[in-house]
């Protein structure tokens, strides 16, 4: 059984550093002593480390993404003022993007800047952004919406996958393993997850 979950095992300096160098991480503590990012106390009786990501790792949540930010360009009525279509990404461009892209705001401009070839989309019946300050503050209003949709998504289909809870279990007893969860997305929309899949005494 060791063997199957080894290559997920990390040494508690490396998902220190992991946590410390990457750009846009979150990064939280699942251990009673705090261990990363900035609650970062002291190593003490720590030996060894178990480092998750969040998404698609404690929960399949990546369709669920999908789903939030076409409900957030629903809810906004985004329109291409060229093509009058309506903002969507499918799940091809998706995955396109995941693996292009990390971040929802730079996803977000991403997708106006080079897919649309900079055409931003008008919102509602107002006009479409035109200065930098239009455009990162809709991008801003956007990113907080889908999260919330976001959130309230996960909190009605949040399931562990298979065989997680039992090796977190496993670790959380171990007192000289400490276990933690990096993430690019938003520290709540990564709370969430980790109290909605997880419960509140293993996430707390």
């Amino acid at each position: 059984a060791k063997r199957k979950y080894l290559p997920m095992l990390l040494t508690t300096f490396t998902a220190l550093a992991l946590a410390a160098l990457v750009p846009g991480m979150s990064a939280f503590s699942l251990t009673r002593a705090p261990v990363f990012g900035s609650r970062l106390s002291s190593l003490g009786a720590h030996t060894k480390g178990l480092l998750f990501d969040c998404d698609g790792v404690i929960i399949e949540t990546e369709s669920i993404h999908l789903l939030a930010y076409n409900e957030a360009w629903k809810r906004n009525g985004l329109v291409n003022p060229e093509t009058k279509e309506d903002v969507f990404w499918s799940v091809e461009y998706y995955d396109m993007l995941q693996n292009k892209v990390g971040g929802g705001k730079n996803k977000m401009r991403y997708f106006f800047d080079e897919t649309s070839g900079g055409v931003w989309p008008t919102v509602g019946s107002g006009p479409a952004p035109a200065t930098d300050d239009e455009k990162t503050a809709l991008v801003d209003k956007l990113q907080d919406m889908k999260t919330e949709i976001y959130q309230d998504m996960v909190k009605s289909e949040a399931e562990a996958r298979p065989g997680l809870l039992n090796l977190l279990d496993q670790a959380l007893n171990d007192p000289t393993c400490a276990v933690g969860v990096c993430s690019a997305a938003t520290k709540s929309a990564v709370e969430t997850v980790l109290s909605c899949a997880l419960g509140g005494e293993r996430s707390s």
